[in-house]
């Protein structure tokens, strides 16, 4: 049976073989579309599952040679996920913390609480 890779997983294993930074990549990015809109950080919450690649993703298939199936598959997996679930898939996955943290949000504070 095949591995489901998320695009983030998909994103690292293509860019640590090659020795390149996340800022490396977001460079290349930025020269392939001819802006300059694109950081480092971007690119860790990618790898990290805390956003998608959305409209960069074929750019980033030719930057680091990954498959556009895969990476075409891995996206949809990604956002079918988050129609069932508003969290990053990241959270989703680790065991509840989201609904951990919606919850202590959604709490009412208690006025005796406040000063």
């Amino acid at each position: 049976m095949e591995q489901a890779y998320t695009p983030g997983q998909l994103i690292k294993a293509a860019r640590e073989p090659r020795h390149l930074s996340q800022q490396d990549v977001a460079n290349a990015l930025n020269a392939a579309a001819g802006t300059a809109s694109l950081g480092r950080h971007s690119v860790y919450r990618w790898e990290a599952g805390l956003r998608l690649p959305e409209e960069w993703w074929p750019l980033l298939c030719r930057v680091l040679d990954i498959d556009e199936d895969v990476m075409e598959a891995a996206m949809a997996r990604a956002v079918a996920l988050r129609g069932k679930n508003p969290a990053p898939a990241s959270l989703a996955l680790a065991g509840g913390l989201w609904d951990r943290a919606e919850a202590e949000r959604s709490r009412p504070c208690s006025t005796a609480t406040r000063r």
